[in-house]
């Protein structure tokens, strides 16, 4: 039978447009295919970060070394990617891989001493925690021991707290001929009210040395790196070129103290394995004739009353000098000018 071409033209265009569904149906099964793969992909992947998040830790370390932020991560397979960040910016990134990986990465944050610092810890870009770090522990800067000392002078005593040195410290940036006497930590307000004003906490200085201490006064009654510490404990400090001159003048009856490491220990305080290795100390009061004056002058500390001093030792010279009158005594020693108690043991002078 023969067919029109009318009739031929309509036959094709039916053909070509079954042959196009066709084709349609088959690319779209095809591309759901692969959209199911992918699916699977994303699922997988998605499935290992949660495992990675979930067995991951945070911590925050305090040691000898400063401040720290540990994190431990574990990974079954693939890639994990750990990100500390402080803000926006990353102070630490770290990949590891493989499979039952399991991996503690630690990374130091610098804070200064008192100040609060806002970090972000990310595992494979998803947050495991948000912690806001306050440093009221590690002094490395003589910054950081400026501040101590002014939160100590405002009233912070930091009884049963616990502070230290992480790092070596150079005073001369911020006590000198030029800049001035350093105040003591623990200010005095007069030697017959001690006030508010002293340390009261544990002070490890993990054996790092505070170097060139300046002090050259001759207005307050207590001088030394530490003015009045009460029923605290300083541990593995040693101090290095200091240079100390109290020139106390007074028409009033007052008792004095000065010493490297603290001026007046008292009420079960403990200072131990405390050294100076250079530098001097001196001492000369000056007061109306008739008028009674303690001097007391120490390598290590001014005066200790009920309290302990052991393993500690001195190569600074220690002079004090007074004027005439009957009414002034000196209590001069390599170690503690004045004790109380008595509770001095293995010295080394």
């Amino acid at each position: 039978m023969k067919l029109s071409r009318k009739l031929k033209n309509k036959l094709k265009t039916r053909l070509i447009s079954a042959m196009v569904l066709v084709a349609t149906a088959v690319l779209v099964f095809v591309c759901s295919g692969i959209d199911v793969s992918v699916e699977k992909i994303i699922s997988a992947v998605n499935s290992e970060n949660k495992m990675a998040v979930e067995n991951s830790s945070v911590d925050v370390v305090k040691d000898s070394t400063g401040i720290s932020i540990k994190v431990n991560a574990k990974n079954d397979s693939g890639v994990n990617k750990i990100e500390v960040l402080q803000g926006l910016t990353a102070v630490q990134t770290y990949n590891y891989s493989g499979a039952n990986t399991e991996e503690d990465v630690s990374t130091s944050v610098s804070i200064p001493f008192g100040e609060t610092k806002s970090y972000t810890v990310k595992v494979n870009d998803v947050v495991v925690e948000q912690k806001d770090i306050t440093n009221m522990r590690c002094i490395s800067t003589a910054a950081d021991l400026v501040a101590f000392r002014n939160a100590v002078n405002g009233g912070n005593n930091f009884s049963g707290k616990y502070v230290e040195l992480v790092n070596d410290i150079d005073l001369s940036s911020v006590c000198s001929s030029s800049k001035g006497s350093w105040v003591p930590i623990g200010k005095m307000e007069s030697p017959s009210n001690l006030g508010n004003y002293y340390y009261a906490g544990t002070f490890n200085g993990n054996y790092h040395k505070i170097s060139n201490l300046y002090i050259n006064q001759s207005s307050i009654h207590y001088s030394g790196l530490f003015g009045y510490v009460n029923s605290c404990k300083i541990y593995n400090l040693i101090m290095q070129n200091v240079s100390i001159y109290n020139g106390y003048n007074s028409t009033v009856s007052n008792q004095t103290r000065t010493g490297s490491i603290a001026a007046l220990v008292s009420s079960s305080s403990i200072i131990r394995n405390c050294g100076v290795e250079s530098g001097s100390i001196q001492a000369k009061y000056t007061l109306t004739p008739g008028s009674w004056n303690l001097a007391s002058v120490g390598g290590i500390v001014g005066a200790s009353y009920t309290s302990v001093i052991e393993g500690c030792y001195n190569k600074a010279t220690v002079t004090s000098t007074k004027n005439n009158s009957s009414g002034c005594q000196n209590r001069v020693a390599g170690i503690s000018g004045d004790v109380a108690s008595r509770n001095i043991n293995k010295q080394l002078l």
